[in-house]
């Protein structure tokens, strides 16, 4: 998730023409990429039961066939739910991350694109707006924040916007 998220706001940043911070967001982007994508390679393709969720599946299947009980289960009901959460967990595992490297392409493309064409290219983003909200900035508002308060309320019930 993390991943996803910098990406996002590394593209966003090019995108809107600031090119100069994007190292900030995008050297933990790598760094977080290459740790995950290394972690996610060995956990769905490491040989070590301990590591791997298809090692451990094929372990305890092998025991299971076997008749025996490896532990932590206890029955070979417990056998059985090992091997679906193993498996389960290794689909899942390579899934999520083929999802990430295909957002991460993608970025690249738009990013590539956005740099080609030199400042600030159209996006999809709503342009700024001025709240017309009014909150207290703190736990406790001021007396100013209260009576703003109280206009925001009786011009909402006038039906006022």
């Amino acid at each position: 998730l993390a991943a996803i998220a910098l990406t996002l706001v590394t593209v966003l940043l090019i995108k809107h023409g600031k090119r100069r911070y994007a190292w900030v967001t995008a050297v933990p982007l790598v760094w977080d990429l290459v740790v995950t994508m290394t972690a996610s390679y060995q956990k769905v393709f490491s040989d070590n039961p301990v590591l791997g969720y298809f090692a451990q599946r094929d372990r305890y299947q092998d025991a299971h066939d076997a008749g025996e009980l490896l532990a932590p289960a206890k029955t070979p009901e417990q056998m059985e739910q090992v091997i679906t959460n193993s498996t389960l967990n290794g689909v899942l595992q390579a899934l999520f991350a083929l999802l990430v490297l295909v957002v991460v392409a993608n970025a690249v493309f738009v990013i590539a694109r956005a740099l080609r064409t030199r400042g600030p290219i159209a996006t999809t983003e709503e342009a700024y707006a001025p709240s017309s909200l009014v909150a207290p900035a703190g736990l406790f508002a001021t007396a100013e924040e209260k009576r703003l308060l109280a206009e925001q309320d009786r011009l909402a019930d006038a039906g006022v916007r």
